[in-house]
């Protein structure tokens, strides 16, 4: 019960079981289907009204979709449930396509409301491209993601100096996330110290790895001496033990190892590893950066060298029991 069905799985029958089964009330409300502009052919208008009609009209009779309805009835090869409940969440809006990152996926945001989404299409991508704008439904999806559904259509395009609201979101994420990777991509080896590693990271992360120590106010230079006195000293003890066991187990890899490859260290502590490391890099355990391999850079993860020093000296990180990573 926990597999998702693909939507075309669920939409092929659930469409010819409600024809057959609500063929009067879909032509009884279809006039509340909301408005598509321009001229649709009979085949585009019957899929937008269908679409509307299966994930949106409420049967008085049920108080619950048609498609919610018909996943009840279905076996429990796949959680058809769960597919209709993610289904009926869809959003109708006029959406400009912010950027294509490849075939049939990009990013979208909504005119109207500035929320900006990551949508796949199923329909559409072949005529839509960046800056043009549809209207359509788009529905979320179990991955994360949203997807098109039904009918679409386009309604021209903005020139690429019209910044919605939406885009300007999208942008400053964007910026962010290229920022942090630059700070993450700094060159550290097994043995670059606390302070080093902080100076070439940003200001409000050396305030983040300060706060969770208790550290408040002063310059970022001030800062760093404080969180190299504490983790390189005696406030190590606080930091780790009050690590869950899942954080010390992915410390104690790394520092067996000196320096390893992220996608290593992702391998071996399983699909929380993204996250863990993440938690370690804010409270400054763990330094996050680049490293020439072979005559290839890669990503890699390590533990500062004094921290390490420390930690290990005062008996808080169990290295035995790790081989090399």
């Amino acid at each position: 019960m926990d597999r998702q069905p693909d939507v075309v799985d669920f939409m092929h029958p659930c469409s010819q079981w409600a024809k057959k089964r609500y063929a009067a009330q879909m032509a009884a409300n279809k006039h509340k289907a909301p408005h598509m502009p321009g001229e649709l052919n009979e085949e585009m208008t019957e899929s937008h009204i269908l679409t509307w009609f299966l994930f949106q009209w409420i049967n008085p009779d049920t108080g619950i979709t048609p498609a919610e309805e018909f996943a009840r009835g279905m076996d429990d090869k796949y959680d058809w449930v769960g597919a209709a409940e993610s289904l009926t969440r869809m959003k109708f809006g006029t959406f400009r396509v912010l950027e294509m990152l490849e075939k049939g996926f990009g990013a979208v945001d909504d005119i109207n409301t500035a929320e900006t989404y990551p949508v796949g299409f199923r329909v559409g991508y072949d005529v839509l491209r960046e800056n043009d704008v549809f209207v359509g439904y788009i529905h979320p999806w179990p991955d994360g993601a949203y997807y098109t559904i039904g009918t679409i259509a386009k309604v021209g395009s903005l020139p690429k100096e019209y910044i919605t609201p939406g885009m300007t979101n999208m942008l400053v994420e964007r910026f962010m996330r290229e920022r942090q990777e630059r700070y993450e991509s700094v060159p550290i080896t097994a043995r670059t110290g606390l302070a080093t590693y902080l100076k070439s990271q940003s200001a409000d992360h050396v305030t983040k790895v300060a706060g969770s120590l208790g550290i408040t106010g002063r310059t970022k230079k001030q800062k760093i001496i404080l969180i190299r006195d504490a983790l390189a000293g005696p406030g190590a003890a606080k930091a780790v033990e009050s690590l869950p066991p899942s954080h010390v187990k992915c410390l104690e890899a790394v520092a067996a190892a000196g320096l390893v490859k992220r996608h290593v260290l992702k391998r071996k502590m399983g699909g929380e590893a993204d996250t863990i490391m993440s938690e370690l890099y804010r409270r400054g355990l763990l330094m996050l950066g680049t490293k020439a391999i072979g005559g290839r850079r890669h990503k890699v993860a390590a533990v500062p060298a004094d921290v390490l020093r420390n930690a290990v000296e005062r008996g808080l990180l169990n290295l035995g029991r790790w081989r090399r990573v």
